[in-house]
């Protein structure tokens, strides 16, 4: 979501990858035999993005941490002075063999107002983006949705449109469920416990 570029250096010399052209399938990378990776990239903000950059990640897995994710999302925005987005960075892992851009998403959100109708108009464009399949932690069309999903929760974390996000009845209830906090799958809630009754 950054364009992180990754230095790669061996006896012949160096040579920079983006982190796109690095990943090349499940596990594999663009190194040569010969080569070992000495250092990630992160290039400096360009003055034409200069304004408000707005930028998260969300995992979605059965545990908070040291599990694979059903679904991982980075986002980055840059926004001018009028609230109109510059640059809009889209990135996803969990859902494919490796990490991947939504990238008709971005060419959507460039240009247009940092506003919940212009989030909506991109949704379905994040879920044409990806190609999931069933596994052992979700379903294709679970993983559809929740690609779509935190794209929403991310602009109603940070906009004018902010929440409580574990409230159920928030702003973004609509959009993301409570099943995404935790387990992918909803665990039913408790049947209320029957009051004893009074001894005669």
């Amino acid at each position: 979501a950054l364009d992180a570029q990754v230095r790669l250096v061996s006896l012949d010399g160096e040579r920079d990858l983006s982190i796109g052209e690095f990943f090349v399938g499940y596990r594999q990378t663009a190194l040569k035999d010969n080569e070992i990776l000495k250092s990630v990239l992160l290039p400096k903000v360009a003055s034409r993005l200069i304004g408000t950059r707005v930028a998260d990640f969300y995992k979605v897995s059965k545990r908070g941490s040291m599990d694979r994710s059903v679904a991982n999302a980075g986002y980055c925005v840059w926004l001018d002075q009028d609230g109109v987005i510059v640059e809009a960075r889209l990135a996803y892992g969990g859902i494919g063999a490796f990490a991947m851009r939504a990238f008709e998403a971005e060419r959507y959100l460039k240009g247009k107002q940092w506003k919940r109708a212009t989030i909506e108009g991109a949704l379905e464009k994040v879920r044409d983006a990806f190609d999931p399949v069933d596994d052992l932690l979700a379903s294709a069309v679970y993983q559809k949705s929740l690609v779509a999903n935190l794209l929403m929760k991310f602009f109603v974390e940070h906009s004018g449109e902010r929440g409580e996000r574990t409230i159920k009845h928030d702003l973004a209830s609509q959009y993301v469920s409570r099943r995404i906090v935790g387990s992918p799958e909803a665990e039913p809630e408790a049947e209320p416990e029957a009051e004893p009754e009074a001894e005669p």
